[in-house]
C-alpha cells in the first residue's frame, strides 16, 4: 500500500513525506513519521493496572490539572 498526499493550496503531489510537530519549550520538535513509529516501538511491554489507592488517601494537591485523554489520529 503506498500513499499520496495532495498540497492543499496547489493540489501538487508531494513527494516529501509527512512530518509532525511536537512543541516543547516554545520550540516545534519536527519528526518524520518513520521517528514517530520507531518510538511507539521503544517499549512491547503492556500497562498492567496494580491497584487503587483508597480514596481516603488521596490528597488535593494530587490532582494539579484536568485529566488528559489521548486519542489515535490517522491525520
Amino acid at each position: 500500500i503506498e500513499r499520496s498526499f495532495l498540497c492543499a493550496d496547489t493540489g501538487a503531489l508531494v513527494t516529501e513525506p509527512a512530518k509532525r510537530f511536537q512543541t516543547y519549550k516554545n520550540e516545534d520538535i519536527k519528526f518524520s513519521v518513520e521517528e514517530l513509529s520507531e518510538i511507539k516501538r521503544v517499549s512491547t511491554g503492556h500497562l498492567h493496572l496494580l491497584g487503587f489507592k483508597p480514596l481516603s488517601q488521596l490528597k488535593d494537591y494530587h490532582n494539579l490539572r484536568p485529566s488528559t485523554f489521548v486519542f489515535p489520529s490517522d491525520e
